[in-house]
């Protein structure tokens, strides 16, 4: 009997059996008794994709669908589309690529999508030919997000470098004068790094496809380029756009190298104690709550448990400048001298403690004649914040 792939996923989904994906699938039972078929494998494998799946490989697969099996010119016009366009599509063209079956009605939705977008893609290059010959005679601009404008300022390169690879496939250009490092330092757009990780994305599926087709193994690569029938020919083609995704690493990891580090702005003292329970008040005692906003940068916090009759001292840690609160908790305290005690009749000792000084807190504290146990910082809803000092 066919099993499905029992592994999990970050997100806590099963990653599907991708090759069990065939429409000719014969219905069977998993370990749980609940009958699995095709439509089943096909739904779950399609919810795993919208959320275990980047968007960013789903369009690539999609991209890389097209251009096998569509007009490859065309299929670079489709990359003048956003991204979200290829949701649907894109996710049958992944169970594709990872060895699943669909059926035609599938088949068709892919082919109905190319239709539909091709149109709409071809628009955008007619527009973007437009704006090239004249700025008076141009149609009114279209409002396109700052990726697709910084999109635009590159294709003039990508085009160049398009018509140089047409020449390295003819035999008419020498892969060691190419430096497309250097072409984009020339280039009149102040290439960023934005700019280059725009570029490499665009190059990044024909990089991929580049390693098959060096890989020579797969008979559709082998039918698709026939005219790289050399080992040399196949070198030279990996190389040229290795050396696009290797200028763009270049420019990006410079960017960040250079780029100024963010200071991190600190939390008010009302967002620090946000999620800090404590018990307001103890009326068999007649003792409240300082607000926990003063607790924030004191050098002593003393606390009192109702529940276990504990009193407890926090004694800030110099290194860090005073006491804090993270979460639920204490923070910055010394661990060494933070210290509490169970107290017998609390009511008798601790009624109007909270109007005590300093010195007399402390000697209270050491009057106690109990075991002393560390702090642990933590502070919850029996807890109450008796003084700060």
């Amino acid at each position: 009997m066919a099993k499905r792939n029992a592994s999990i996923s970050t997100n806590g989904l099963s990653i599907p059996d991708w090759k069990l994906i065939k429409p000719d699938l014969k219905p069977f039972k998993n370990a749980n008794g609940v009958t699995i078929d095709y439509k089943r494998l096909k739904h779950d494998a399609l919810f795993f994709c919208h959320y275990e799946v980047s968007d960013k490989l789903i369009v690539a697969e999609y991209h890389k669908y097209c251009q096998k099996n569509f007009d490859r010119d065309d299929a670079v016009l489709m990359k003048r589309l956003p991204d979200y366009t290829f949701s649907v599509p894109g996710k049958l063209a992944y169970l594709l690529a990872k060895g699943a079956v669909i059926e035609e009605d599938d088949h068709a939705v892919l082919r109905r999508y190319w239709d539909e977008n091709l149109e709409k893609a071809r628009e955008l290059a007619k527009v973007a030919a437009e704006e090239k010959i004249t700025e008076e005679n141009a149609p009114k601009a279209k409002v396109i997000s700052i990726q697709e404008r910084m999109l635009e300022q590159c294709i003039a390169i990508m085009g160049e470098w398009e018509g140089l690879l047409d020449d390295l496939v003819d035999g008419e250009y020498d892969i060691k004068a190419f430096d497309p490092h250097r072409q984009l330092q020339l280039y009149h757009v102040d290439i960023k790094p934005a700019h280059a990780k725009i570029i490499r994305d665009a190059y990044a599926m024909n990089y991929e496809e580049a390693l098959e087709i060096m890989a020579w193994t797969d008979e559709d690569i082998r039918e698709g380029f026939s005219h790289l029938d050399t080992p040399t020919k196949r070198k030279q083609y990996l190389m040229f756009f290795e050396k696009i995704i290797t200028a763009c690493d270049t420019i990006i990891n410079t960017g960040k190298a250079t780029r100024k580090t963010r200071i991190k702005k600190a939390p008010s003292k009302e967002k620090l104690i946000a999620k800090l329970k404590y018990k307001e008040s103890d009326p068999t005692i007649g003792i409240a709550s300082v607000n926990p906003i003063s607790l924030v940068g004191a050098e002593i916090l003393w606390v009192y448990n109702v529940k276990n009759r504990k009193l407890g001292i926090y004694h800030h840690d110099p290194m860090f400048g005073g006491l804090t609160v993270k979460g639920s908790a204490i923070v910055g305290f010394d661990a060494v001298s933070s210290t509490q005690k169970t107290i017998r009749k609390p009511e008798q000792l601790l009624k109007g403690m909270d109007k005590l000084s300093k010195t007399k807190f402390q000697k209270l504290y050491e009057g106690v004649n109990a075991t002393e146990t560390k702090l642990n910082g933590r502070i919850n809803e029996h807890t109450i914040l008796v003084k700060v000092f």
